[in-house]
């Protein structure tokens, strides 16, 4: 995935330096495109991480292995996730449940809220996107990274919300997965030859991208990527 990332940038932006950035999972694909990219010769000027962490101890991984494969077997689990994502990261809240979000349930709650043009990816697409979050975990569960030679930052959640950062009210536990560790910074010392400083935000994991958590790193974002 790493390899191919770094073709399509060096197609677009041959020689660089290059400024990375990635939320979540992609932070960690971010990582492993920094140090593709250096193994190739080339410069990574910014290495950014938005709230991404991986597992860095065994008996954690084992467990959240299996969790893993409950949830996978799970589709209305990790379907209501995703809607639950959806639906907050457009402003929009999830009442406590006692179950699964279903895609009904959704568009009603979307209805109830008059939320103007905004509408759910057509069923088809929220298929495609609880594949890719099922592939992402298990992706990240056997990843182990290398070394990036140089300095990376890190914008991390400040609040947990619930385990998923999808808020307080939901009553809905299930087999939920953590893949995030306390620290950000201390899965991340090993793997990186350089400094690492650490910004806390005022949100969740999953409101990391909203238009209210931007206004409130986002400054300091665009100063960091300044020449």
């Amino acid at each position: 995935m790493a390899a191919s990332y770094a073709d399509r940038l060096q197609a677009i932006y041959p020689d660089g330096p290059y400024n990375l950035l990635g939320w979540s999972f992609g932070g960690v694909v971010a990582h492993e495109v920094a140090i593709e990219l250096q193994r190739r010769g080339c410069e990574v000027q910014h290495l950014v991480l938005l709230d991404a962490a991986f597992i860095a101890s065994k008996l954690i991984t084992r467990l959240s292995a299996k969790r893993v494969k409950v949830v996978a077997r799970n589709q209305a689990l990790v379907q209501g996730q995703v809607l639950e994502y959806i639906l907050r990261a457009n402003c929009i809240d999830v009442p406590a449940q006692s179950g699964p979000l279903t895609y009904a349930q959704a568009e009603e709650l979307i209805h109830q809220r008059d939320a103007g043009e905004f509408v759910l990816p057509p069923r088809q697409l929220l298929e495609f996107m609880v594949k890719s979050f099922n592939a992402s975990q298990s992706y990240l569960l056997q990843h182990t990274p290398e070394v990036f030679v140089g300095d990376m930052a890190i914008f991390s959640a400040a609040r947990n919300g619930n385990e998923h950062g999808l808020g307080p009210r939901s009553r809905w536990r299930g087999p939920r997965i953590r893949l995030a560790t306390r620290s950000h910074l201390r899965s991340w010392r090993p793997h990186v030859a350089g400094d690492i400083t650490e910004r806390p935000v005022d949100c969740t994991h999953y409101e990391m991208l909203t238009a209210r958590s931007l206004a409130l790193y986002g400054q300091q974002l665009k100063r960091l990527l300044e020449p």
